[in-house]
């Protein structure tokens, strides 16, 4: 086997990728360049790495080291060139993401001629359910599945690829929603990806701001066991600046919230979430990550009545905070 002493850097852009290898005994730079491939971009990746190789004299198994990047989901966010991605919400809250929060300066949030970006969904994909909870998390206004009928009618008819979900128990039971509405809502069941989830398979701009913070992700059991999505969240969150991801010793246990579990076996969801503070409070980390309402109303009350020092965050929080 030949002696591994070069390392190759991959740039996967919208037109071009580009590959530089490094021979880092001699110091020598190869550099190519190769049309990127939008159909499968490791067909890019691999030809420019190739013609890298045969242009330094080089065999593959002398590379000790990959490592890439790509401008593919930044292009994508810009352009709109992306999914078709529908938003299905509470009604009353369908303008809330355009809208915007308080944290944004000033100026922006008073200026009425304020050049402000396209959103990401066009109100015409923003569709409403009708149902209410109260901050308890108790039952106001129960679902109305005819409600969630129509938009899966609307989201079909308009070629929406994808729905994105930021709660891991709505996300459950919407990608059920073709069991409970059948011949109805099966292609809507496809299309639902948990905002983790999506964000990792269309890529990010790299993260700049750094949050030097230790992190342990708790897996909310809607997400984990109900949906099979455990690796996402920790990759995303692992592209932080600063981040160092700890595990706990329970991650995918029930923290006792269980919908409105915590509510209506009180002595029970607090024995079940107390295991979960142990696992937590032997790991000490600065901030508990966790996606799903319910679960993070149940942390953050646990955190407290234990006096621990760590912040509770859903993932987005952690990582909006990462472009400011």
């Amino acid at each position: 086997m030949s002696e591994r002493t070069l390392r190759a850097a991959v740039d996967v852009g919208g037109t071009f990728t580009d590959v530089a290898l490094n021979d880092v005994r001699t110091g020598r730079l190869i550099s190519a360049k190769v049309l990127t491939t939008p159909e499968n971009r490791a067909d890019g990746v691999l030809s420019g790495i190739a013609a890298a190789l045969a242009s330094a004299g080089a065999a593959p198994d002398e590379v000790a080291e990959v490592i890439h990047g790509s401008t593919t989901g930044t292009n994508a966010l810009i352009e709109r060139t992306g999914a078709t991605v529908g938003l299905l919400t509470t009604e009353g809250f369908r303008d809330v993401l355009e809208i915007g929060r308080v944290m944004r300066p000033m100026e922006g949030l008073y200026d009425v001629s304020v050049d402000r970006p396209l959103p990401l969904v066009p109100r015409h994909l923003r569709r409403e359910a009708s149902e209410r909870i109260d901050s308890q998390g108790a039952v106001i206004e129960p679902l109305d599945p005819d409600s969630v009928k129509a938009a899966a009618r609307y989201f079909e008819q308009a070629g929406v690829e994808a729905v994105v979900v930021n709660s891991a128990g709505c996300g459950a039971a919407m990608r059920e929603s073709g069991d409970w509405l059948p011949g109805v809502a099966e292609a809507f069941a496809a299309s639902v990806r948990d905002i983790s989830e999506f964000l990792d398979e269309v890529g990010l701009r790299p993260p700049t701001a750094e949050t030097r913070a230790i992190v342990c992700y708790d897996d909310p059991c809607h997400l984990v066991h109900g949906q099979g999505v455990a690796a996402a969240p920790r990759r995303l969150l692992a592209q932080i600046p600063g981040v160092t991801l700890r595990e706990h010793a329970n991650p995918t246990s029930c923290c006792g919230a269980a919908g409105i579990y915590n509510l209506t076996h009180v002595a029970m969801s607090q024995a079940v979430l107390a295991r979960k503070l142990d696992a937590l409070a032997s790991a000490d980390p600065d901030i508990i990550v966790s996606g799903n309402p319910g679960c993070l109303m149940q942390l953050r009350a646990g955190v407290a009545q234990r006096g621990l020092r760590a912040r509770v965050l859903h993932p987005m929080e952690l990582l909006d905070a990462a472009y400011r």
